[in-house]
């Protein structure tokens, strides 16, 4: 998806398309946020391709300062009218692989939710050396990435139930959602991913959601373990 697309999506986001943290029916992702939030870490928080901003907002009385950058004008658009009487958040629309990360260091979380998925891994690659350059020393990452494994037992799954499954898997841990290609991640590949760049794992976690999300009824899934994304807890190699 580009730019141009989610700003096309921005007026109707909140009511058609569900993010990872409202997703979340676990609450997986603010326990991780609840258990990382100290002293240190309140002073800047980063949501890194924030979308309408409705994760900024809702960390934004733990934090002294919050910042949401996305690539989409329309969606920072949409953030920053819903923000208009929090004073402490603050909305920037820039590209997310070429962001200029010395604009925010020393932050002491940064967020990133289901947007490091570029079938390029170059591409990849400058998004996870950008949330390395924001962190403070002790700062730490919460990285959201589509699960591999997810996918692959719920292709399983399908095949059983003679279903047609509503993705599609391609080589090299690329996958077809409606047309769309992006990259999944097994556990393996995405601890290997942030080694090369200069980042290491502290936490991993799979983060459920419902079948709906996935395309799929429930009710023909009752008994199958619930679709997945990953969570993975970043830090800087020092």
């Amino acid at each position: 998806m580009t730019p141009k697309h989610w700003t096309q999506w921005a007026q109707d986001f909140d009511n058609h398309v569900t993010d990872a943290f409202s997703a979340d029916f676990n609450g997986v992702i603010q326990k991780a946020m609840d258990k990382l939030h100290n002293a240190r870490r309140k002073r800047l928080f980063v949501d890194f391709g924030c979308g309408s901003g409705s994760f900024v907002l809702a960390q934004a009385k733990k934090f002294d300062r919050c910042v949401g950058i996305d690539s989409s004008a329309g969606m920072i658009e949409l953030a920053k009218r819903k923000a208009r009487r929090v004073k402490n958040v603050e909305f920037v629309c820039e590209s997310i692989q070429g962001y200029d990360d010395s604009r925010v260091t020393n932050a002491g979380l940064v967020a990133c939710f289901n947007v490091i998925t570029a079938t390029s891994r170059s591409v990849r690659d400058k998004v996870w050396r950008r949330i390395g350059g924001m962190l403070a020393r002790d700062g730490v990452a919460l990285v959201v990435c589509p699960s591999l494994e997810s996918v692959q037992m719920v292709t399983a799954a399908c095949k059983a139930k003679s279903l047609e499954p509503t993705r599609h898997m391609r080589r090299g841990g690329v996958v077809v959602t409606e047309g769309v290609s992006q990259q999944f991640f097994t556990a393996e590949s995405l601890v290997a991913e942030l080694k090369a760049n200069g980042l290491k794992s502290f936490l991993l976690e799979k983060v459920p959601y419902k079948w709906p999300h996935e395309g799929l009824d429930g009710r023909v899934m009752r008994g199958v373990e619930y679709p997945w994304d990953w969570l993975v807890g970043v830090r800087r190699v020092k």
